[in-house]
């Protein structure tokens, strides 16, 4: 991404908007302050769960003149030219961006992006959901589960990741985004799904990792990163 400028700002919980040369991308939103710019604009949706989705999204057509919508197909709308429908392991190719599809391990699908001479990463729920009331037997399939769609992505580059940090799952809350720093290398680590839980970044940063990533900290809703 030499020479690109891209403008990141969390909304709140999995919630970002991220601002290249020539789009606004808006990912996963359900409530916060959002103004649109006078720009296209593309909206993605990981999955439908109530805290990546809201309906409104879609009045925002009376803002913008120019907008896309690129949503997981596990979401009951129907597709047309504004609206795209996408599930896991597919691509959709525009004139000037693109869109790959990867799995999640709870529901829907993971976004990565190329625009405007960078790569992102947007996992919405794909995560290593360890929690501590599951059997052994679950707790060691969704090891091998997230383990597995994590190696679909090994070997791509990416510019800005956003992952999940989720203060619920108590001391395993950092698997799933240390092993995914360790092992796919974004430049940059944006945190998603912890609310207004800003303190459980500041301990994720702090965590030891196999490589240079720049781990973003947030201390406020609509904290906004200039990254070049």
């Amino acid at each position: 991404m030499r020479g690109t400028k891209i403008k990141v700002e969390y909304i709140y919980h999995s919630g970002y908007a991220v601002e290249t040369e020539n789009y606004y991308m808006v990912f996963d939103y359900f409530k916060g302050d959002i103004e649109l710019p006078d720009k296209p604009v593309i909206v993605f949706v990981s999955h439908s769960h109530p805290d990546h989705f809201n309906e409104d999204i879609f009045k925002w057509t009376l803002a913008s003149d120019d907008i896309t919508y690129i949503l997981s197909d596990d979401i009951m709308v129907p597709s047309n030219g504004r609206i795209r429908l996408m599930g896991p392991y597919e691509r959709l190719d525009f004139t000037d961006f693109s869109v790959e599809t990867f799995g999640s391990t709870d529901q829907g699908v993971s976004f990565l992006v190329q625009v405007d001479g960078a790569s992102l990463f947007f996992a919405g729920d794909l995560h290593w959901w360890h929690w501590e009331e599951d059997s052994l037997e679950e707790k060691a399939q969704m090891e091998r589960d997230f383990k597995s769609e994590i190696d679909r992505i090994r070997g791509k580059q990416i510019d800005l990741a956003f992952f999940p940090v989720d203060p619920r799952l108590g001391d395993h809350y950092s698997l799933g985004g240390k092993y995914f720093v360790d092992n796919i290398k974004p430049k940059h680590f944006f945190p998603l799904h912890f609310g207004d839980n800003f303190e459980i970044i500041n301990e994720f940063i702090n965590i030891p990792m196999a490589n240079s990533t720049h781990i973003h900290g947030i201390h406020k809703r609509n904290h906004i990163f200039e990254i070049k």
